[in-house]
C-alpha cells in the first residue's frame, strides 16, 4: 500500500506546479480612483490616488471562494487506524468579464501602456494534496497543501472531522451517516493580500455495495465559509506619477531620493541625499479596507471506493452572494448589484486509504 501511495504523491506535486505564466496574480495597484473616493475623504490632488475598495472587495471575495477546500469525503470515518492520502482539483467559476478582474490581475501581455489583463481566465483552479488520519470516537484530523494554477499563491491549512452517526445499516436503524467538519486555510506566496478562509460543513451520506467489490457513497450537505482578507501596503503608482495624462512619470517614490555617489560617510550614514522629487508619490502607498464575508453553499457529490482506492466528485454552489460593504461608495457606475457574485465549484478527488 505504501508503494502505491508514492506515485500518488508524485502525481500531486506535478499537478501543483504552475502550468503557465502567473497571469492571474493580483495587481492591486490598478484598483485606484483619481483623487478622493467620496465626499468624506480628504482632498487629494490630481497626482494622488485613492484605493477602489469596492473593486478590491469584489475581487478578493471571488479569490477566497476558490481557496476554500471542496467536500469530497462521505460522512463515515476511515477508522481509528486509517490513513488517507488524497489529491484534489477544484475548479471555481469567476466573473472574468468584470472590471475588477481585468484591472486587478496581471495578464500575460499587460504593460504600462495597457495596464490590464486582456483575457482573464474564466475559472480558478486549485490543486491540493491532503493527508487525513483517523482517530478514536469517529474523529479525523487533516492537513492540506495546495497551489493556485496560473498564480504564485500557495495554500496551507488543517481540518477536523467528527462522524456523529455512522454504521446504521439494518432494521429500524437504516439512517444516513452524519458528520460535522471544519477547516482553516491561509494563503502564502503573494505579498499584496493575505487570505484566511474558514469552513464548517454538515455532511450526510449513505454507502451502498455494488458488485461485491465497489462501495458507492452519495453525499450532500451544507457548507459555510468565513472569509477574512487583508491587503499589504500597495503602491497605486508603481511607475510614478506624471503632470499630464500620457506623459512620462516625473517622480517615483522608490527612485526619487537616492544617495549621491561619492559622498563621505558620517557615522555610517551619507552626509547628503540627492532628491529628484518632493516625495509626494509616497502618498499613493495605501492599504485597502479589510474584507470579511460569509457565504453559505450547498454541495452534492459521491465517492466510489474499490479496495483502498477512492474517486470522488462533488459540486458546490452558493445560495446567496454576500453584501459588498464598499458598494455605497462605489467607484464603478456599471456595477449595479450590492451583492458579490455567486459561484459554482467542481471538485474531483483521488485518494488511497492505507
Amino acid at each position: 500500500m505504501l508503494r502505491l501511495a508514492a506515485p500518488l504523491l508524485v502525481l500531486s506535486l506535478c499537478a501543483a506546479a504552475p502550468a503557465r505564466a502567473d497571469d492571474m496574480d493580483l495587481a492591486l495597484g490598478r484598483l485606484r480612483i483619481v483623487g478622493g473616493q467620496d465626499g468624506c475623504s480628504p482632498a487629494r490632488t490630481e497626482q494622488q490616488f485613492s484605493p477602489n475598495n469596492e473593486l478590491f472587495e469584489r475581487l478578493v471575495s471571488e479569490v477566497a471562494v476558490a481557496i476554500a477546500p471542496g467536500v469530497s469525503t462521505p460522512a463515515h470515518s476511515i477508522g481509528a487506524s486509517g490513513l488517507r492520502l488524497g489529491l484534489s482539483t477544484t475548479v471555481t467559476s469567476v466573473e472574468a468579464n468584470q472590471s475588477y478582474w481585468l484591472l486587478g490581475t496581471e495578464g500575460a501581455d499587460a504593460s504600462a501602456a495597457e495596464p490590464f489583463n486582456a483575457a482573464p481566465e474564466q475559472a480558478l483552479v486549485v490543486n491540493r494534496l491532503e493527508l487525513r488520519k483517523g482517530l478514536p470516537f469517529g474523529l479525523e484530523v487533516a492537513t492540506h497543501f495546495g497551489h493556485g494554477m496560473s498564480t504564485s499563491m500557495w495554500i496551507m491549512g488543517a481540518g477536523l472531522k467528527w462522524s456523529l452517526v455512522e454504521g446504521f445499516r439494518t432494521g429500524t436503524g437504516k439512517l444516513p451517516d452524519v458528520a460535522l467538519s471544519g477547516s482553516l486555510s491561509r494563503s502564502v506566496g503573494t505579498s499584496q493580500a493575505i487570505f484566511h478562509v474558514g469552513s464548517a460543513e454538515l455532511t450526510l451520506s449513505k454507502p451502498f455495495v455494488v458488485a461485491r467489490s465497489w462501495r458507492f457513497s452519495p453525499l450532500a450537505g451544507l457548507q459555510v465559509l468565513l472569509v477574512d482578507v487583508e491587503s499589504d501596503v500597495v503602491d497605486l503608482t508603481p511607475g510614478g506619477v506624471s503632470d499630464t495624462p500620457g506623459t512620462a512619470p516625473v517622480e517615483d517614490a522608490v527612485e526619487s531620493c537616492i544617495p549621491e555617489p561619492g559622498n563621505a560617510l558620517d557615522g555610517g550614514r551619507p552626509t547628503n541625499i540627492l532628491c529628484n522629487g518632493d516625495g509626494s508619490d509616497l502618498d499613493n502607498d495605501v492599504v485597502f479596507d479589510p474584507v470579511s464575508h460569509e457565504r453559505a453553499r450547498l454541495f452534492l457529490g459521491a465517492q466510489a471506493r474499490y479496495d483502498f482506492f477512492t474517486l470522488a466528485m462533488s459540486v458546490h454552489f452558493d445560495l446567496v452572494g454576500p453584501t459588498v460593504q464598499a458598494a455605497k461608495t462605489r467607484g464603478e457606475p456599471n456595477l449595479r448589484s450590492e451583492s458579490a457574485a455567486r459561484h459554482v465549484a467542481f471538485n474531483l478527488a483521488l485518494g488511497a486509504t492505507l
